[in-house]
């Protein structure tokens, strides 16, 4: 019965990690001769590393996000017990948590979005995108990092 009530939050996972996948199977290690063919212009490789590079800074912390989230989640159920002696730490426990939806849900939404550039797509137009979504990915970014900070100080204060 309690594997049930697990599936649909694994098999999102699933499907997160196999978009993250997607997103990024054009990215592993090649030689300098493939990097030259797969886009139109070393410009352009460049700029996809940096998007990626940033997606990937945070993207490992997704399932250490969801469960801090679920720990909270119990935190702000036994905070709300306690009534009006704990609605401020109530409050925060209750931002904290849609700080890490937030992160979560912005990361998966840009990475659905996201389009590798094709070797045919011609710099002129490859460039200007990949800028564009440099600038996402960084909110997600951001995000991902206010969202676990913010949990980290109150799982921190519920562990001493």
């Amino acid at each position: 019965m309690m594997n049930r009530a697990f599936l649909p939050f694994f098999a999102l996972l699933l499907v997160g990690l196999t978009a993250c996948n997607e997103g990024t199977s054009e990215t592993p290690q090649s030689s300098p001769e493939e990097t030259e063919t797969r886009f139109s212009s070393p410009a352009v490789e460049t700029s996809f590393q940096e998007v990626m590079a940033i997606h990937d800074e945070v993207m490992p912390n997704i399932p250490q996000m969801k469960r801090d989230r679920k720990r909270l989640e119990g935190h702000r159920d036994q905070l709300a017990s306690q009534g009006a002696a704990a609605a401020e730490d109530l409050a925060q426990t209750e931002l904290a948590i849609q700080l890490l939806a937030d992160g979560d849900s912005l990361m998966f939404d840009w990475m659905k979005r996201f389009k590798t550039p094709t070797k045919t797509m011609p710099e002129a137009e490859a460039l200007p995108y990949l800028a564009k979504e440099k600038a996402k990915v960084t909110v997600v970014n951001e995000a991902m990092k206010k969202g676990m900070s913010a949990a980290k100080a109150i799982l921190d204060q519920i562990e001493e």
